[in-house]
C-alpha cells in the first residue's frame, strides 16, 4: 500500500486493488487463513462461488493483523461479506 501522511505518522495506507498483480494476488491466496476464511466465505455464508472480489482479501487480513481498515467501495464490491466473513 501506499502511506499517506500528515508529515509525522502514518494515518493509513492506500490499497489500490484495480492494479492488483497476478504476484500480488497469488501471495493473497498463501495467507495461512486463506483456506479457512474462503470456506466461511462459500459454505458459511453461500456467497463468493468465484473468490474473494478485489479489496476483500486485503481488508480481512488487515483486519486479523488487529489493524484498523476503512473501506471505501462502490456498492455492489463486497463490502458486507468482509464483515461478515470476520465475525462467522
Amino acid at each position: 500500500g501506499v502511506p499517506i501522511t500528515d508529515g509525522e505518522s502514518n494515518i493509513f495506507f492506500e490499497i489500490d486493488c484495480s492494479r492488483q498483480t497476478e504476484e500480488e494476488e497469488k501471495m493473497l491466496c498463501q495467507h495461512p487463513e486463506y483456506a479457512h476464511l474462503s470456506k466461511i466465505l462459500t459454505e458459511g455464508l453461500g456467497l463468493g462461488k468465484d473468490g474473494f472480489a478485489p479489496a476483500q482479501l486485503p481488508a480481512i487480513y488487515s483486519a486479523l493483523d488487529g489493524s484498523d481498515v476503512f473501506l471505501s467501495l462502490p456498492p455492489g464490491s463486497g463490502k458486507s461479506a468482509i464483515f461478515q466473513v470476520l465475525v462467522f
